[in-house]
């Protein structure tokens, strides 16, 4: 936001969204899994944070970012939508 009127908009949009705060059990996992999948896979800490806590929550996760996420095992994985292609020049 660039100003406080766009802030106080964001904060409405937001309102409607649960927030889950991991557990012990979800940060646990993610500490396991980040320890297991940095080096092969270049999975962050948050990357790993954020998938234990659908896990945990038993919810599928939508993200871009499928790579990362492919190695947390009792994840689903979804993509939000298809990505536009961009235009081919003539």
């Amino acid at each position: 936001p660039r100003n406080k009127q766009e802030m106080v908009r964001l904060q409405d949009e937001l309102d409607v969204f649960a927030i889950h705060w991991p557990g012990e059990a979800d940060c646990n996992r993610a500490v396991e899994h980040f320890a297991h999948a940095r080096l092969s896979y270049g999975v962050s800490p948050f990357d790993s944070l954020i998938a234990q806590c659908a896990v945990g929550l038993s919810a599928s996760l939508c993200t871009f970012n499928v790579k990362h996420f492919a190695t947390v095992r009792d994840l689903t994985v979804e993509q939000p939508y298809a990505k536009p292609t961009p235009p081919t020049s003539l």
